[in-house]
């Protein structure tokens, strides 16, 4: 019998420095069955990604790498999103902060489920 290849989904958080985007994109990385593989980012990263680290432990590298996005800045959001889907040829969850919304993105024409915590 043939082995089964798990369908891997790339998940890309933002907000990973703390609180509940960090949570989620451990979260996820932890998944025993390893279904995802995330992208956690965050603003300035060379004073904010040591936690982060420490807690992933033996994930970083694995199912879970970091990189810099400021969601304020649409030059670091292009280019963390082309280096993944270069990377992993798609990204099928988006994590926008933490609370959960499904919407159409017509750029790479998927339902995504995002996180987003935004007070507006």
């Amino acid at each position: 019998m043939a082995s089964q290849v798990a369908c891997v989904q790339v998940v890309l958080i933002t907000g990973c420095s703390k609180g509940f985007g960090k949570e989620i994109a451990l979260y996820f990385a932890r998944d025993l069955k390893r279904r995802f593989k995330v992208y956690a980012t965050m603003r300035n990263m060379e004073a904010r990604q040591e936690e982060l680290k420490t807690e992933a432990g033996d994930k970083l590298g694995d199912t879970l790498f970091i990189r810099e996005l400021d969601v304020t800045k649409q030059e670091t959001i292009d280019k963390t999103v082309k280096e993944i889907i270069n990377q992993e040829g798609k990204i099928d969850v988006l994590g926008k902060r933490s609370t959960i919304n499904l919407y159409y993105c017509k750029k790479y024409k998927k339902g995504h489920l995002c996180f987003d915590h935004s007070a507006d």
